[in-house]
């Protein structure tokens, strides 16, 4: 102890946000038909969770969660 008074302990949670780093690039073109479902598999470390965004011809698709998924491997914490 000291003049002031007794030491206060506080219990904090720090996230830590870094850019993904890519490990599995996805491929350049991938092939997909109507009303049928297609994967694009690639592999990255992100804190947060990445945020996905697909492109045709330049133009960016517009995608809701019914539409696409991310799967996660739950024992990579940090890996997608």
């Amino acid at each position: 102890e000291n003049s002031v008074g007794p030491p206060i302990e506080e219990i904090i949670q720090l996230q830590v946000e870094t850019a993904p780093q890519l490990l599995q690039k996805p491929p350049a073109v991938t092939e997909a038909h109507l009303n049928q479902t297609t994967s694009i598999a690639f592999k990255c470390l992100s804190t947060p969770k990445p945020v996905i965004h697909l492109f045709r011809n330049d133009v960016e698709i517009q995608l809701t969660d019914e539409h696409y998924e991310i799967v996660t491997n739950p024992t990579d914490l940090t890996s997608y």
